[in-house]
């Protein structure tokens, strides 16, 4: 829950989404969760069943470009 809100809202700017909502790609959809169990590492997000924690701005472009990556070599 810690910085909660910085990383709500920058992916929301990010990904041009309100939560509960999807990317027109299909990519992504932003939900709330209560709790990740990352509480040590927070804030923190879940993709894809994997976990990243310590967030920043810069690492969140890292993460949703390493998706967006993936997806177009499918």
């Amino acid at each position: 829950m810690n910085g909660y809100e910085s990383v709500r809202d920058y992916l929301c700017r990010k990904l041009g989404i309100a939560l509960g909502e999807t990317t027109p790609d299909g990519l992504f959809t932003l939900l709330p969760v209560c709790c990740i169990g990352y509480c040590d590492r927070s804030p923190a997000m879940l993709v894809n069943r994997r976990v990243y924690g310590e967030l920043t701005p810069e690492k969140i472009d890292e993460i949703l470009a390493k998706y967006r990556q993936k997806s177009s070599k499918l």
